[in-house]
């Protein structure tokens, strides 16, 4: 989960190497009851955020129907993969959402923008949509 790598000057460089946790235990040389410890949380931060499609121009369905979209964070062992999203227009289409998929149905006539955001770093996609009677 960790390295240590000794500076040579009485501290040391802690790189997280994969997420999880550790405790890292230190004793002086000097005297054997001077000892510390410290727990290390090792996360894996967001660095982006893909539609699973490579679609472009916007998403077209009927007033009624419904549309499964899917988005990717990245990297795929990142710790914290919460998503939040938003609609441009309200009223336009309904959003049930999933943990990494949503399902937009067309409610009524129109287009909007539908965004999917990461929680951890803010990173974001969105698509344009449209609603079309027939």
């Amino acid at each position: 989960m960790i390295t240590l790598k000794d500076n040579g000057n009485g501290t040391c460089t802690v790189t997280g190497t994969k997420e999880g946790s550790v405790i890292v235990r230190a004793k002086s040389a000097d005297n054997d009851e001077a000892m510390s410890s410290v727990r290390i949380q090792v996360t894996v931060p967001v660095t982006g955020i893909a539609w699973t499609d490579d679609a472009s121009g916007p998403l077209k369905l009927r007033k009624g129907s419904f549309i499964f979209v899917e988005v990717r964070v990245l990297p795929e062992n990142a710790t914290n993969k919460k998503l939040t999203y938003s609609v441009g227009t309200e009223g336009i289409i309904e959003v049930t959402p999933g943990e990494s998929s949503f399902v937009l149905k067309g409610k009524s006539q129109g287009s909007t923008t539908f965004t999917v955001t990461t929680e951890d770093g803010g990173h974001s996609v969105t698509r344009d949509v449209e609603v079309v009677f027939r």
